[in-house]
């Protein structure tokens, strides 16, 4: 009989919802409407993503709903560069700040474009995995850029994992926003593919293979 060991899950950073290839969405419009310079409880109610998985937020200071500007005009609202009208969670106040959701189910891919309040130009942040233990899976750090253009051009977080994924936690320089974020759920009956991920992971074959084990997209794996 063959007995299969723990292993450590294998992470995989994404620059895109293309190459995240998600099966499920949080829309942050949930929260609304949009009402300029009104803060959310610290501690909201759970949204509930497209697919009807529960999830948390949980900011450092305060988390606010916030909306893209349609244009480059000043506004009462979000003057970066999302798409128009996109619906973001706005996270922190003065100074570094930083944002956690926890999930009800294990993800095993998640990813969303973020924005920063600072001044416009570069800013810095990291994205950390954590299994559904609490345990880190794994972190990365990005580089962004902010500009006043409402073009859909915000940076892109995002990782897969071989393994489960029960919380993300992104953290910037800056109070910062995110629009809605793309998740890779197991679909009914798969968990098996689950488990040939985490041997291909194991093994010292390219990480191509764990994004085949999971149906995801080989092809954007340099």
């Amino acid at each position: 009989m063959f007995c299969a060991a723990a292993l450590p899950a294998s992470i995989i950073q994404v620059d895109s919802s293309v190459a995240l290839d998600g099966n499920d969405s949080i829309d942050w419009g949930q929260l609304g409407p949009y009402i300029p310079n009104v803060n959310l409880p610290s501690n909201p109610e759970p949204v509930v993503s497209n697919g009807g998985l529960s999830v948390s937020a949980d900011g450092y200071l305060d988390l606010g709903l916030g909306q893209q500007n349609t244009s480059t005009s000043p506004c009462s609202c979000w003057d970066g560069n999302f798409a128009p009208n996109d619906y973001l969670l706005i996270a922190g106040g003065a100074g570094a700040s930083s944002l956690t959701l926890t999930f009800s189910t294990p993800v095993y891919g998640v990813g969303t474009q973020v924005g920063s309040d600072g001044p416009f130009g570069a800013f810095t942040g990291t994205m950390q995995l954590f299994d559904p233990l609490g345990n880190s899976l794994g972190s990365f750090g990005f580089t962004g850029d902010e500009e006043n253009t409402a073009d859909d051009s915000a940076i892109f977080v995002g990782a897969l994992s071989s393994g489960p994924i029960g919380s993300v936690t992104i953290s910037a320089d800056y109070a910062f926003a995110v629009n809605s974020v793309d998740l890779v759920t197991p679909e009914p009956g798969s968990l098996f593919l689950m488990l040939a991920a985490a041997v291909v992971a194991s093994s010292r074959l390219r990480p191509f293979a764990v994004r085949r084990a999971l149906r995801l997209v080989p092809e954007l794996v340099k």
